[in-house]
């Protein structure tokens, strides 16, 4: 009787520590998969914020091209202006 009581708490003590090792297993995969969930979730975070930053300068970016097209569309017409003055002053000099 003894015997068959030591083999039974043999037995159920390493169905014990394979139950233990099985749980530790799934608790350390679990562990694992939340820190990569972590480092994907600052990853989109980072992400997100580059994407604003550059939204911020696309803006800024379109500003400054627009401030320049006027410019250039006031210092055209400016030019335009010029050359018809001078090409009045040219004509009206070449009839005297």
């Amino acid at each position: 009787m003894n015997k068959d009581l030591i083999k039974a708490v043999r037995n159920s003590y390493s169905f014990y520590k394979e139950e233990l090792a099985i749980a530790k297993a799934a608790t350390e995969r679990m562990e694992k998969q939340r820190e990569e969930q972590n480092n994907v979730d600052e990853m989109c975070k980072q992400l997100l914020q580059q994407e604003e930053e550059l939204l911020v300068k696309h803006k800024d970016l379109q500003r400054q091209q627009q401030e320049a097209n006027l410019i250039i569309a006031d210092a055209s017409a400016r030019l335009q202006v010029a050359v018809k003055k001078k090409k009045v002053s040219i004509l009206i000099e070449q009839q005297f």
